[in-house]
């Protein structure tokens, strides 16, 4: 179900932030802003596999908008973590 494999390192450049970041720590993230798991997968897909929201939303069954949505806050959260751990 998760485009994610294994501990691979995830690079976070398609979300404009440079550094990596491991599945655990994108599923501490996920987990903790997002209720279902599908939610999860399917930011993950769009995130680092390049899928479009309305490909992830159609495949994992989320209501239309919802994901584009889900990618913004879930983007939004790296970057505080990031200003939170640089200040």
């Amino acid at each position: 179900m998760s485009g994610r494999i294994g501990t691979t390192i995830i690079p976070l450049s398609k979300i404009q932030i440079g550094k990596t970041m491991t599945n655990t720590q994108y599923d501490l993230i996920a987990q903790r802003i997002f209720k279902s798991e599908n939610q999860r997968v399917a930011v993950a897909a769009v995130v680092f596999d390049g899928l479009s929201s309305y490909e992830a939303e159609k495949r994992y069954e989320l209501p239309k908008g919802t994901l584009s949505r889900n990618v913004r806050k879930y983007k939004n959260e790296v970057q505080y973590i990031e200003s939170v751990s640089a200040a």
